[in-house]
């Protein structure tokens, strides 16, 4: 299976970061340079992930030299990435183009152990997900099989590396040969659009965050005529921005792929073909990818969703010696509650976790945040303890509990409402529950 560290594909394409720009001979030239300065015996190598040449340069040597990745995140500080060389005894750390060699004791690594993730529920102590070779290489594969991702096309990487959805972006492209553009702007920058344009930027990918964005700023402002095709992951549109997606899409012409996945899955699970996504309902998911299976476990209509494929992870990572060896694990169990539509399509409705039990009655969390959404004019979100539903509202909406306590049919006793100037979220978009508790 082509493996997209080793640049096999011969491209004109450009690898740009600001005023430094490489092609893909070039990028293999600088990639073996790195590798020449790293051991031969496979180590445990740290590289905090910026969207910039040298994290790709180094990336791509630690692979090609069968080495272990461990991905800091760049929004994380120096003490938290401390926290994470110390828990791992990472024998090096790369940051930028600075090389750091930090334990030199020989430490036993799985060989099939290719990158360790951080998953976005982690809090505590450092728990990370151990990807394989093989997972990366299957998953990668299987993504341009089913996104028409071609050696002329150019796609800005804005998303973290630190994120698997940001990180396949990446991966794919590599392996056709396609342009990327690599940035740290926010979509609100001046600079991403400029960059966007200058470059030709044929594809958009984002999370769910990204759209709103992108509708805030107004669609038609945007230089979107370019594109060749929209893709999305990162969690669940909300009902209202896939339908405003969808009618714009429809009216441009404009391919929408809606994918699914999980950092245990090495990124993507499933896609939505943009003639499906035009006749779906909000939070369909589309088709497994090829060679993957995904089913709802208790073969009833709704249930916990299972995912079968060779982009499983090899289980999680607490302590180096967690780093020996690898679970091999056929089934993924997605944590995920899935309702298979009347077309067999399947449909996500909420998480297992995110299901609260208030007086003997289960309320899905997920589900009342998108009618509570509906109902205000605020953003809201919403945690649980089992005991009392707390709303988080942005804005000053005031003696609401009534209100909430009636579309989500308990006593308002057990609602608690509280104001809030905005929504916190992780590095990829997504809220972030853990600072609400």
């Amino acid at each position: 299976m082509s493996k997209f560290w080793a640049l096999g594909k011969a491209s004109n394409s450009l690898i740009v970061d600001g005023e430094r720009t490489l092609n893909y001979s070039q990028l293999d030239t600088e990639v073996q340079s790195a590798l020449s300065n790293l051991p031969k015996k496979k180590q445990l190598i740290a590289i905090v992930a910026h969207n910039s040449l040298p994290f790709v340069i180094h990336y791509l040597a630690a692979l090609r030299g069968g080495h272990t990745v461990l991905l800091l995140d760049k929004s994380k500080g120096k003490e938290q990435h401390q926290v994470m060389l110390t828990q791992f005894h990472a024998n090096y750390l790369i940051d930028g183009d600075l090389v750091s060699h930090l334990d030199p004791d020989t430490v036993t690594l799985a060989p099939e152990i290719a990158l360790l993730l951080g998953t976005s529920g982690t809090t505590g102590r450092e728990k990370v997900v151990k990807l394989t070779f093989e997972n990366l290489t299957s998953n990668c594969a299987a993504i341009t099989q089913v996104l028409p991702i071609s050696k002329t096309d150019c796609a800005m990487a804005s998303l973290p590396f630190s994120y698997s959805f940001g990180l396949s972006i990446l991966h794919s492209h590599l392996l056709v040969g396609a342009g990327i553009i690599l940035g740290q702007e926010s979509l609100m920058s001046k600079s991403f659009w400029q960059q966007f344009t200058q470059h030709n930027v044929n594809s958009f990918y984002g999370v769910p965050f990204s759209f709103e964005i992108l509708f805030r700023l107004g669609l038609q402002r945007q230089p979107l005529h370019q594109l060749k095709y929209m893709a999305q992951a990162g969690g669940r549109l909300s009902g209202e921005l896939w339908e405003a997606l969808k009618e714009f899409c429809g009216s441009q012409k404009l391919p929408f792929y809606a994918m699914y996945g999980q950092t245990e899955a090495t990124a993507r699970m499933a896609i939505m073909q943009p003639d499906d996504f035009l006749a779906a309902p909000a939070g369909a998911i589309g088709k497994a990818l090829p060679f993957c299976k995904l089913y709802i476990a208790s073969g009833e209509k709704e249930g916990e969703l299972c995912f079968e494929g060779a982009n499983i992870f090899a289980g999680y990572a607490s302590s180096l010696e967690d780093l020996r060896e690898c679970e091999d694990s056929t089934i993924l169990k997605t944590g995920d509650v899935a309702h298979q539509l009347d077309n067999g399509m399947l449909q996500i409705v909420g998480r297992i976790k995110r299901i609260a039990k208030l007086e003997g009655r289960r309320i899905n969390l997920d589900d009342l945040e998108r009618q509570l959404n509906q109902q205000f004019n605020s953003s809201c979100v919403i945690t649980s303890d089992d005991k009392q539903l707390r709303v988080f509202i942005c804005g000053s909406e005031l003696g609401v509990e009534k209100q909430i306590a009636e579309i989500a049919q308990c006593h308002h006793r057990n609602v608690k409402v509280f104001n809030i100037e905005t929504i916190p979220r992780l590095s990829n978009g997504k809220v972030n529950y853990n600072a609400l508790i």
